[in-house]
């Protein structure tokens, strides 16, 4: 009967496993990965936090920096307008003072003649040329009176130039000092600034790569889906030539994750956590995209959508911004051999502008020659099976290399 019983619980053990319920095993795997999950986040939250703490910080220093750099181009911007004040105050005032010298001599010899007249009037009195005069003398008082007004006009318009020309002078002699000394205080400030930076910078790394930690662990968990190693390789494969900034078809441009966000002409390419919702998601299952090509096999599909499904995350550390090129995985071609048993063709050449380099093509490779004397001054490899064409950069810098199959 004890036999039979552990016969019955091994069937039932059997059964449920075939069943496709988790085994035991698996369970705990589950379980360590949820709890190193927990974990993690806790330390991706902690080292977040750290980071939010730090931004006052930042924000102050970076405050400050600005406003020392604001001073030293404020004080360089009143020493310009001083000079061209300077300069055209210089250019208006000797006409000006002339003015002034004018109207004063004229009023000076029109009161002389004023008097004159006023003095042959009053000894005209009695006298029958008395009225002559004496209208002879009113007009020359009021020829004084009228350059007099001429002359306080000739005042009025050189006291605000002397005025601006004594304070721009003022500054001019004094602003040099004024910004020695703030671009002294900023130098002086530099370092604060870049041990600031340096110190939020470390944060914020912390705080991406704890995120980071999550996330792998989130995949390998089959809770999370990479964008940048998983969809973006898919993406950039199969739908950048023709949803690109360029050839945005649907103005639908693929070429960022933040562009892809945005959507086209239809609306948004997907709905977060819902790929039944998301029109990328049922163009791509119906094989309607990508048009009037290889539909996206099984495996591509599910992953995109699972992406979509866990909440169409952008990588930590990754700019929004950034390229879908320059965010995939980096292609690795195989090495090539130690050493050549045969010869094998050279299908390019190439010497560097300088002649010092000879670039010659191998099999999965560059190889860079020493002319002068037949040795190999280096191997450049990660490059496919056959370099069909090399060129140096016109400084001899940059090597250009065309290969394929």
């Amino acid at each position: 009967m004890k036999c039979l019983a552990r016969l019955i619980v091994a069937g039932c053990l059997l059964t449920l496993t075939a069943s496709g319920l988790v085994a035991p095993a698996n369970v705990i795997a589950q379980e360590n990965l949820d709890a190193k999950i927990a974990e993690q986040q806790k330390l991706a939250d902690d080292a977040a936090a750290r980071r939010m703490a730090g931004e006052p910080a930042i924000q102050a220093a970076r405050a400050k920096g600005k406003e020392l750099s604001t001073a030293i181009t404020t004080l360089k911007i009143e020493q310009n307008k001083a000079e061209a004040t300077v300069k055209d105050g210089d250019a208006k005032l000797p006409m000006l003072q002339e003015a002034v010298k004018k109207a004063t001599d004229e009023r000076t010899k029109l009161e002389t003649e004023s008097a004159a007249a006023a003095k042959v009037a009053l000894d005209a009195k009695g006298k029958d040329t008395e009225q002559a005069e004496a209208d002879k003398s009113k007009a020359a008082a009021d020829k004084v009176v009228a350059a007099s007004k001429v002359l306080e006009d000739a005042l009025k318009a050189v006291q605000p130039i002397e005025t601006a020309l004594a304070a721009a002078r003022k500054v001019v002699a004094e602003q040099p000092a004024k910004i020695k000394a703030a671009e002294a205080a900023n130098v002086a400030f530099q370092p604060e600034l870049v041990a600031a930076e340096a110190t939020f910078a470390a944060l914020g790394k912390e705080a991406v790569a704890k995120q980071i930690d999550v996330e792998g662990t989130l995949v390998q968990a089959g809770k999370l889906v990479s964008f940048a190693k998983s969809v973006a390789p898919i993406f950039s494969q199969r739908c950048l030539a023709c949803h690109n900034a360029r050839t945005a078809k649907g103005r639908l441009n693929m070429e960022t994750f933040a562009n892809l966000m945005k959507g086209g002409e239809s609306g948004p390419s997907v709905v977060v956590a819902k790929p039944g919702e998301s029109l990328l998601q049922t163009m791509i299952e119906d094989h309607s995209m990508p048009k009037d090509a290889d539909p996206l096999t099984a495996e591509q599909i599910a992953v995109i959508k699972k992406w979509i499904e866990t909440g169409t995350r952008l990588d930590a550390g990754v700019a929004a911004t950034a390229q879908l090129i320059t965010i995939i995985p980096k292609l690795t071609q195989p090495a090539p051999p130690e050493s050549y048993r045969v010869p094998v063709p050279v299908m390019a050449v190439a010497f560097s502008p300088d002649g010092n380099l000879l670039a010659t093509s191998g099999y999965r490779e560059v190889i860079l020659w020493n002319p002068a004397d037949g040795q190999i001054v280096r191997r450049i490899t990660n490059i496919a099976e056959r370099p069909h064409d090399i060129e140096f950069t016109a400084d001899g810098t940059k090597l250009a290399v065309a290969a394929g199959t």
